[in-house]
């Protein structure tokens, strides 16, 4: 573990979309260090990792948690396994260790709180660290684009779920 102090690890989530990533940092479930969304610009894959290297040097994460692209659930393409798997090479490289998030792992964390959708995910993230609650997103609507601030829910989620699940095995 990177914080020397620290009882819990942190986590640097990324949650990547066309324009560039979400991302979130936290030291367990409730303590929010930052978050926010980077773009990439041109969509280049080179400027995206540029930009999560210096996450990654910025916040020393003990683990990058990441979606889990195999999954059933997960319904992104080609580009998008592509940057995962660099991402991931990334963290490897700078010997920070990563765990892939499935959707499905990522539904369960909310699904007993009742929140199956992503706006009531976000919501329940939003009402958990409410330094989110600014960017929390109007619910979205079948003829909206994706709202802006969304991936950086997305990537909270991620955290949060890594954070279930240690906690579900390690009967925490």
């Amino acid at each position: 573990m990177n914080h020397r102090f620290q009882e819990t690890p942190r986590v640097l989530a990324i949650y990547p979309t066309k324009e560039g990533f979400g991302f979130a940092v936290l030291e367990g479930p409730r303590i929010l260090i930052d978050w926010g969304v980077k773009t990439a610009g041109h969509n280049t894959t080179a400027r995206r990792l540029s930009l999560v290297a210096k996450l990654l040097e910025r916040y020393r994460p003990d683990l990058l948690a990441i979606e889990d692209l195999t999954a059933k659930c997960s319904r992104r393409g080609r580009r998008a396994k592509v940057l995962i798997e660099r991402i991931v090479k990334l963290a490897a490289e700078n010997d920070i260790a990563w765990r892939h998030i499935s959707c499905r792992a990522v539904r369960q964390t909310f699904f007993h709180i009742g929140a199956t959708t992503k706006d009531q995910i976000a919501k329940t993230i939003a009402t958990q660290l409410p330094e989110l609650a600014f960017s929390l997103p109007r619910p979205r609507k079948p003829w909206d684009s994706r709202a802006y601030s969304m991936s950086t829910f997305d990537a909270t989620a991620l955290a949060l779920a890594y954070f279930s699940h240690e906690q579900d095995e390690h009967g925490v």
